[in-house]
């Protein structure tokens, strides 16, 4: 039955004035589908909004918006196109003749969905009026429609047959949403989009994600991508000690590597010439997924660098990624200033006004705390707390003094010691100063733009 061609007839009454799909269209209702793979993959959106057109390199892109985007309109459609073209020259060419473009602003929402020569994403309009947020929608469109060569045709080899009824699970999710989320970020900056302090402040906010998590040391990259089903996407309150996104430290991972294989090259070589030849050998050659293995391979044939035994290991093992060490290389460093005590857990404020545990950071946690998410934390110190002194309190604490709590739990009155430890009010990442011409050469290939 997949391989049978099929047709689609809509019957929408006349309320509706249009149907978008990336489909060949017969007529105004009617749709063509080669085969029912290629129709489960093309999504349809039935609407009364209009189109929106231009073309990048040869492909002609349509772009429809369900929701309000009034004066954005015109942004959104030349970022867009902005952020096509600079995909397209990264790699040569576009697969697609055209591209359909479904936005569905409402509130909320952020996501979206890769499909072979469509996206279909969601995003919040309340979102368009600030800058951080507006960036945030061109990374998702950049992400998605990267996708067209990662995933869609270049992919792992337990991707290559698709079943329809069931997950399908791999270990390679951290080269085909890692890579992709590299590459969101980093389009924007090739475009114009985003400027280096921006980017940098971005690639920061992953890394103190992770650094702010035990979970590298439970979970390494290869296992995030196997349990997506069963954990990323259903996460509990301790996922965040336990767990790793494979998106995030999948891109920082390739953000490392990068910066490697520029600085054991003289910068000659980068990440994308593997991606690029691996598109070629095993999409366009062979049209077939590829392994590990594989993918090792094509790194030391495009580099000529052995990026397995460097960077092997932390696919595999729970290890912390030394992500200094590598943006070292570009003359990269964190900067912290502004130091203060913090405690090593969240509170929420519940519908009675109870200040409740609803985060606790495990790597902080000493030994003689005794606290559990759900816990009502009642005083520190023997001072009540509420949702506007919480900040204070932990102002006024002492770093070499444990502090006392008192929390309720299940009906009990327990008391428990917490020692806090010191967090920097403002810490990003910033160039050195004087680089080395090594450092400076990587720094300013990576970062160079292309018109």
């Amino acid at each position: 039955m997949l391989n049978e061609s099929a047709e689609i007839v809509f019957k929408t009454n006349s309320y509706f004035d249009n149907i978008y799909s990336p489909l060949p269209q017969k007529n105004k209702n009617k749709f063509f589908a080669e085969n029912f793979s290629v129709l489960y993959d093309s999504p349809f959106q039935i609407s009364n909004s209009k189109s929106y057109f231009f073309s990048s390199m040869g492909c002609r892109h349509e772009v429809v918006f369900e929701g309000e985007v009034k004066k954005y309109t015109k942004k959104i459609l030349s970022d867009l196109k902005k952020i096509t073209t600079t995909e397209i020259k990264m790699m040569g060419k576009s697969p697609n003749k055209k591209y359909l473009f479904i936005i569905n602003m409402t509130d909320s929402a952020y996501g979206g969905l890769e499909h072979s020569s469509s996206s279909v994403n969601i995003f919040d309009p309340c979102n368009l009026f600030q800058k951080k947020d507006y960036q945030k929608l061109l990374g998702l469109l950049a992400h998605e429609y990267f996708h067209l060569w990662n995933v869609k045709r270049l992919r792992p080899l337990d991707l290559d047959t698709l079943d329809f009824q069931s997950p399908i699970l791999t270990k390679e999710l951290w080269f085909a949403e890692g890579v992709t989320s590299f590459y969101d970020n980093y389009i924007l900056l090739q475009c114009g989009l985003l400027n280096k302090e921006d980017y940098l402040a971005e690639v920061f906010q992953d890394i103190q994600a992770l650094e702010n998590s035990d979970g590298e040391n439970w979970m390494s990259l290869e296992e995030s991508s196997l349990t997506a089903w069963t954990k990323y996407y259903k996460p509990q309150s301790n996922s965040h000690n336990t767990g790793i996104s494979y998106y995030m430290k999948g891109a920082i991972f390739v953000l490392c590597m990068d910066l490697y294989i520029r600085d054991k090259t003289k910068s000659k070589k980068c990440f994308l010439d593997i991606f690029k030849s691996m598109y070629i050998e095993y999409y366009q050659n062979k049209n077939t997924g590829f392994t590990k293995e594989d993918f090792f391979y094509s790194a030391k044939i495009a580099t000529g660098v052995d990026v397995k035994k460097e960077f092997g290991k932390f696919l595999s093992s729970r290890n912390r990624l030394p992500v200094y060490k590598y943006l070292s290389l570009a003359g990269i460093q964190k900067e912290e200033k502004q130091k203060k005590l913090d405690l090593p857990f969240s509170i929420r404020e519940d519908e009675n006004k109870k200040q409740i545990i609803s985060k606790i950071y495990q790597q902080r946690i000493g030994s003689n705390t005794n606290l559990s998410i759900g816990d009502e934390l009642i005083s520190i110190n023997e001072r009540q707390v509420n949702n506007k002194n919480f900040a204070k309190l932990k102002d006024s604490l002492h770093p070499k003094k444990e502090a006392e709590l008192l929390i309720a739990r299940r009906g009990k009155i327990l008391k428990s010691l917490c020692k806090p430890y010191f967090v920097y009010l403002d810490s990003k990442l910033i160039f050195q100063q004087s680089p080395t011409k090594r450092q400076m050469a990587v720094r300013e290939t990576f970062f160079q733009i292309h018109e």
